[in-house]
């Protein structure tokens, strides 16, 4: 938790929203690549905040979110 509160304190609110999401649903790091198409390197990037989250990924995020959970109710 202190990581994530470090994270928002020091402008890095996209990458904390993004690990939130991939914590949230267990997603490794190819499993989160493949459910936004985009490489297992870029999600890398993106979790251990060397390249900062692009606000279409995190849309994605949520976009996916609202996927499988219409998936999961069917």
């Amino acid at each position: 938790m202190l990581w994530f509160e470090t994270l928002s304190a020091t402008g890095h609110g996209d990458v904390r929203a993004f690990l939130e999401w991939r914590l949230r649903h267990a997603l490794s790091l190819s499993k989160a690549a493949d459910a936004l198409g985009v490489s297992r390197r870029m999600v890398a990037y993106y979790s251990n905040g060397e390249k900062r989250v692009p606000k279409p990924i995190l849309l994605a995020c949520r976009g996916w979110e609202v996927s499988e959970g219409l998936h999961q109710a069917a």
